[in-house]
Formats: C-alpha cells, sequence, structure tokens
C-alpha cells in the first residue's frame, strides 16, 4: 500500500478498510460510523470517503473522514484514487453502471460492495421515450451490460441488507457473485426496541392509520396508492404520505399530491415532510396499522424490516422482489392490487404473524449488526 496525493496535495493515507459512500447524504454514514466503534472493530484501520461536500462539512469533525472531489459523484475515479492505499475497499452503494467498466482491474477483488437496491436494478430497454432513448438504452444493454456484470461477478463480495438484496443481487448478477449479509444498524438495543414494541399504538384505537411510502421517490407511488384509498375518505382514517426526503424531480409530483389531497380528502391526509429522529420513528411506525410500499426493486429495507417486527399489516406490489422475499420467509403480506376490490372491514381487519424462529427481514439490534459486519471482516483475513 502507498499514499495517494491528489492535485490538491490532499493526502489519501495507508488504511486496512477504507469507506467509499457514494449516495449522498449522511443518514446512512452514521449508523455504519457508530457500528464501528464497538470494541470488536478496531476504528484506525478504517478512512471514510464521500466525494459531497455538504456531507464532508457535517461529518468532518469525527476525524478519518475526507472529501475527494470528482467531475461525476458516482465515478470510478473515487475507486481508482483510493486502491493502492487500503486492503479493502468498502462500497457504501456502487458508481453507475457504465463507471464500473472504468475500475482498474487490479481492485476488483479488493471490493466490498454493498448494495444500496437501485444500484443493483438490470439494465434494460427503454421502450417509452422515443427512439434516441431506445437506440441509446439498446447500445448501453447490447455494450455495457455484459461488461458490467462480468466485472461485478469479481468483487470479493457483493453485500446487501437481508434476503431482498440477495435475491435481486442473484437474479441480476447470477450465482456467480459472494453474497454477504451487511445489514446497517442503529444505536438501539434490543430492550429498548421490545419496549417500544409493547407499548400501545393507535392500532387498538379507533382511526386506522395507513403510511404510504417511505421517501420521496417516484418508486412508491404515492398518487397511485392514495387513489385507491379514496372510496374510504370518510371513514376513520388517517393516511400518512411519506416524503421526509426526495429529489428536486420529485417536487412537482408532490405538489400534484398535495392539491389532490386538498381537493378531495377531508382534513385526513398529513404529508410527511419531516425528518424524525431514528427512535421517535420507530414510535411512528409502532403507531401504523398498515403499511404500503407498491415498490418493485430493492428498497425502503429499514422500513420493511421494522414494519415486519412490529407486526404490521402490509401492502406490497405482486410483482416485486420484496413480496418474494416475504413468500420465501413466510412472511403476511398482501399485494396492492388487491385494495382495489377489498371492503374496508378486510383492509383493516389486524394480521396474526406466525413467526419463524429466523428471518432476515427482522429488525437486527446493534449488537446484531456488529456481529455481522465482524464475521465479515474477519474471513476476509483468512
Amino acid at each position: 500500500m502507498r499514499e495517494a496525493v491528489l492535485k490538491n496535495n490532499l493526502k489519501i493515507s495507508k488504511h486496512k478498510y477504507i469507506h467509499i459512500f457514494y449516495h449522498p447524504g449522511t443518514m446512512f454514514f452514521h449508523p455504519v460510523y457508530e457500528m464501528l466503534q464497538n470494541n470488536l472493530f478496531d476504528m484506525s484501520e478504517h478512512l471514510f470517503v464521500t466525494p459531497y461536500e455538504e456531507d464532508y462539512e457535517k461529518i468532518k469533525h469525527l476525524g478519518n473522514v475526507i472529501l475527494v472531489k470528482t467531475k461525476k459523484y458516482k465515478s470510478a475515479k473515487l475507486i481508482n484514487l483510493c486502491g493502492d492505499c487500503c486492503d479493502w475497499l468498502i462500497l457504501h452503494a456502487m458508481c453507475t453502471n457504465s463507471q464500473v467498466l472504468f475500475i482498474k482491474r487490479k481492485y476488483l477483488k479488493k471490493i466490498i460492495w454493498r448494495s444500496w437496491g437501485h444500484d443493483a436494478i438490470d439494465i434494460g430497454i427503454d421502450l417509452k421515450n422515443g427512439v434516441y432513448s431506445f437506440f441509446r438504452s439498446l447500445i448501453k444493454f447490447l455494450l455495457v451490460r455484459p461488461a458490467w456484470k462480468r466485472r461485478t461477478q469479481k468483487f470479493k463480495v457483493c453485500g446487501g441488507a437481508n434476503l431482498v438484496d440477495e435475491l435481486k443481487l442473484y437474479e441480476t448478477f447470477g450465482r456467480n457473485i459472494s453474497f454477504k449479509q451487511m445489514p446497517y444498524g442503529d444505536h438501539l438495543s434490543s430492550s429498548i426496541f421490545s419496549k417500544i414494541k409493547e407499548e400501545k399504538g393507535l392500532a387498538e384505537n379507533e382511526v386506522v392509520s395507513v403510511m404510504i411510502g417511505h421517501s420521496g421517490t417516484i418508486a412508491d407511488n404515492h398518487f397511485e396508492m392514495i387513489r385507491k384509498l379514496e372510496k374510504w375518505k370518510d371513514k376513520k382514517v388517517k393516511v400518512h404520505i411519506m416524503c421526509p426526503y426526495m429529489g428536486l424531480g420529485d417536487i412537482p409530483r408532490f405538489d400534484m399530491i398535495e392539491q389532490y389531497v386538498n381537493q378531495t380528502w377531508n382534513n385526513n391526509v398529513v404529508i410527511e415532510k419531516k425528518m424524525r429522529p431514528y427512535e421517535e420513528y420507530l414510535h411512528f411506525i409502532n403507531d401504523m396499522d398498515v403499511i404500503i410500499l407498491d415498490g418493485k426493486e430493492s428498497y425502503a429495507l429499514g422500513n420493511v424490516c421494522l414494519a415486519v417486527s412490529f407486526e404490521k399489516k402490509i401492502f406490497l406490489n405482486r410483482y416485486g422482489i420484496i413480496k418474494k422475499a416475504f413468500d420465501i420467509d413466510g412472511l403476511p403480506n398482501f399485494c396492492t392490487d388487491e385494495i382495489d376490490n377489498m371492503s374496508w372491514e378486510d383492509f383493516t381487519k389486524p394480521v396474526k404473524y406466525s413467526m419463524k424462529s429466523y428471518s432476515s427481514l427482522f429488525w437486527k439490534s446493534r449488537e446484531c449488526v456488529a456481529k455481522k459486519w465482524y464475521e465479515l471482516f474477519s474471513a476476509l483475513d483468512k
């Protein structure tokens, strides 16, 4: 290993593990950083890299965090700059699939990729957005896709949160990858979580609380889902449309949703724009009766695990990878396309969980998460 000196004289010093956070925002940085402070780990072995200046300003006080700017945020250049300075490159999310082709071959076996779901979606052909988009996607499908898959199969580890990510990664890249569970945890112990679960929530009150989606992403299909519930707008129901974080492109869509809600509903819909502290968010989830997550891909897995562990009634996309994982693990679920023909009584009827002894979709305590990562690091050393 060596020390890399960048153009701005910033030095990347030698570490055993270099973590690169490809996704903007510090929401998932903190759980990883706090988990590695467990006495199972030596924090001095870890260096954290972000290409986002705004994120860096929020976390630079922690130490062993550096800002490495690149022209493109999700660029292979980050990997190539850090590759000689560590034994292992831990990628939290991935550069774009096209950029994977520019990772130096000698670094592929050093990569431990923790997928975020969206980065494992297969490359398809665009048939909806005109001739230019069709031919552009066709070229990418024919030329980029095969090389992207071959290179990803050379990574040391392709990891994810639980069975959902495992199924998605195998579906996209085949069985030649080495999958490991790499869950993100939190600061709560099992005893605190159990105490929250035992509290009396809104599920025991007359008003039925329904949660739609988890963020501002279009994958949640917020508008389609709230329209399905419109037939019950005069019932004792409170609907929470989730958008605590969103991209600029999502704002016009939520303006439309807000206009629809104001014109159609009876002040019993709340558009949730506030990002709650984690423990407060657990109380919020525990207070829900029904949770609707209509995305087809691997996403919202933190919310999925909480909904399962709090034994909520969950509606999923019939053709989604999350439903597939639920069915494999024998977890109760309903399909969002069933809502149209459901009665209010069927929609609100509580669900009974007959839990298996173990499912990777259960919430994991900080102790369990630390143990999973310790096992991963120990296996790398063998």
